[in-house]
């Protein structure tokens, strides 16, 4: 029973600190099935997390609309505005055939580590309501980019015009710079092309 599970957790007090996810594409179309949890980027008891420049996509048309647990973001923790997590510039994708929504959040009392408000998975289906009641992910996007991705065997690309820009596409110039990221995922320096 998750909701036991999470109410009891075995070390109530421990979180982790400034965790650091940034510039990940997740693309979960596996096959979920009724009761087991399915999240993009999941975040329990986190302290100090930063969250830039990803992309999640479910396209898993097997989670029904009534699966409880499936998002692209689960959170349990505190809100944005009270030391929970920090997102930004991220991009979200859900099948419109898939019942995943964009975020699950249940909010914890830091003081005592118990639930606060479990939110149902109709609070945050799309990144709009989230916006609204977290003022969080403000430059992030909710589109169908999935025609921008080339996927190959277990690598996921994004298509580029003359192997420098992804134009036309939504994910083009969206990220932040990080100040510690200067090299990326080939050794490359990163912004040396002015993207």
């Amino acid at each position: 029973d998750m909701n036991r599970e999470e109410q009891n957790l075995a070390f109530p007090s421990y979180r982790t600190r400034d965790d650091k996810i940034f510039n990940n594409t997740i693309l979960m179309n596996g096959n979920g099935t009724e009761g087991e949890f399915v999240s993009g980027i999941s975040l329990r008891q986190t302290s100090g997390t930063e969250m830039y420049n990803n992309i999640v996509a479910i396209t898993d048309q097997n989670i029904s609309n009534t699966h409880d647990l499936a998002s692209a973001i689960f959170i349990q923790g505190e809100l944005p505005m009270d030391g929970g997590p920090s997102s930004n510039n991220n991009a979200f994708h859900i099948d419109n055939n898939s019942g995943a929504v964009v975020v699950r959040f249940k909010e914890m009392d830091p003081s005592t580590n118990m639930i606060k408000y479990s939110n149902t998975r109709y609070d945050y289906t799309n990144l709009e309501q989230w916006r609204i009641w977290t003022g969080s992910d403000k430059s992030s996007l909710q589109e169908d980019f999935m025609d921008d991705l080339v996927i190959t065997d277990n690598n996921i690309e994004i298509k580029m015009t003359n192997g420098k820009f992804p134009l036309g596409s939504v994910l083009n110039n969206r990220g932040m710079r990080i100040k510690d990221l200067t090299d990326d995922a080939f050794g490359n320096d990163r912004g040396t092309t002015g993207q």
